[in-house]
């Protein structure tokens, strides 16, 4: 059906920001249509963009791509290793959802393959849902709660 979609078309860039998120995830299940379109979805995106002779494939990403374990004060950059290991076979699902979503983007033949590996997101219209998990104390937080997340501004993402 997306290739019928894009048929006849010519597109410089394809951008996957493709999540069946509707609201924060409070369970692993929650998150397994998100799990699929990174696997299948992203799959297909980059066949899609072969078919419209894109030269770039820019796909969201996620800083919890790089584990859930303690990193200490080192601050994570892109030459940090991506997608270890889940410590759990729910987290090892998710993780390897990030990790095949990256290595589709990056290995594509004659694709240029940029991932974004954004933090969460804040700012009007980003942080609507998450307002009320933090104030009921119900926002889900892998692992110990003492870590410091990642937050970006959306502005500066759109930059980005």
């Amino acid at each position: 059906a997306l290739l019928r979609a894009v048929d006849g078309h010519h597109f410089d860039t394809v951008i996957h920001a493709a999540t069946a998120l509707r609201k924060p995830p409070m369970r692993d299940r929650d998150m397994d249509a998100t799990d699929a379109l990174r696997t299948q979805g992203t799959a297909h995106l980059v066949e899609a963009a072969r078919v419209i002779g894109a030269r770039r494939f820019v796909a969201e990403s996620m800083v919890f791509g790089y584990g859930y374990g303690d990193h200490g004060d080192h601050p994570l950059t892109e030459d940090d290793p991506f997608g270890p290991l889940g410590r759990t076979p729910q987290l090892e699902r998710h993780i390897a959802g990030m990790r095949t979503k990256e290595r589709l983007t990056f290995e594509s033949e004659a694709l240029e393959g940029i991932a974004l590996r954004f933090g969460l997101f804040y700012g009007p219209g980003g942080t609507d849902a998450l307002l009320p998990l933090l104030r009921r104390r119900q926002l889900p937080m892998p692992g110990d709660r003492d870590r410091v997340l990642p937050w970006v501004e959306l502005t500066d993402a759109a930059r980005a």
